[in-house]
């Protein structure tokens, strides 16, 4: 399957370098980003104090003591739980990729207006493969679930890597995406964004890219850029597109450069 990532023109560095970036869910454009509904209060501490209170009329000073310390240790794990599941969230970066080469939206968004580019990566790919293998989740890229309601797990041992990573608002249906995660501690580099925020990039093999795609207005002298790393090794075989406007729809056609 080939899948496509959107991408500024500053970074034509990701063809030449073989680094692209993993971008902390916290960053996203998107601030429903890896946020489940955490339930304030551990299930198992209701259920057990509504247990006692239907069982007993009466508590004594000290059964009220007992009950109130299994209730507060079972809160402690809770809260101790649900930190360690937040830090994880935070020290996960994630690589968005879509089904679609062709989105004007994504172009819009993703490439600066349109005057980026976009690479077309094959996740059945030898060295693709072998690189989630080694350093990616299980089974990814793995595509993303489109909801109306926020994943809200019972208790936070319930919390599942679909609810945190892999679930978004159905309004952001359209981009139809997938997407491999990695260990931000496990980044080659790191790359500052606008507002000075640290991006980790991994090194990825280059030899699954099998298309480039010019953005429709991309300067030439980024389009320069791209086409004299393009001809030469790793990308021997890679197929060099360009977006052009459709003349008679609002889409956008990917054709031959």
């Amino acid at each position: 399957m080939i899948l496509y990532k959107y991408l500024p023109p500053e970074r034509v560095d990701v063809l030449e370098h073989g680094l692209i970036a993993f971008t902390p869910p916290r960053l996203f454009n998107d601030p429903f980003e890896a946020s489940p509904i955490f339930p304030s209060d551990a299930p198992e501490a209701i259920e057990l104090h509504d247990e006692q209170l239907t069982k007993r009329v009466k508590f004594t000073h000290a059964e009220k003591i007992e009950l109130q310390r299994k209730i507060d240790a079972i809160q402690s794990a809770h809260g101790y739980r649900r930190l360690i599941v937040e830090q994880a969230v935070n020290s996960v970066g994630v690589l968005c990729l879509s089904e679609k080469k062709d989105c004007a939206l994504m172009w819009a968004h993703y490439t600066a207006q349109h005057t980026g580019f976009v690479i077309g990566i094959d996740t059945a790919h030898q060295l693709w493969v072998e690189s989630v293998r080694k350093n990616g989740g299980p089974g990814e890229p793995i595509k993303l679930i489109y909801s109306n309601e926020r994943p809200k797990p019972k208790c936070i041992s319930d919390v599942t890597p679909e609810q945190i990573w892999y679930t978004k608002s159905k309004e952001w249906e359209y981009e139809n995406e997938w997407r491999t995660t990695r260990w931000n501690a496990r980044a080659f580099t790191t790359i500052k964004n606008p507002v000075g925020e640290d991006i980790p990039l991994h090194e990825f093999p280059r030899e699954a890219i099998t298309e480039v795609i010019l953005g429709q207005r991309i300067e030439s002298f980024t389009e320069l850029q791209i086409l004299q790393l393009v001809y030469r090794p790793p990308f021997e075989t890679v197929l060099v597109l360009r977006a052009e406007l459709d003349q008679t729809t609002f889409g956008l056609n990917i054709v031959p450069r």
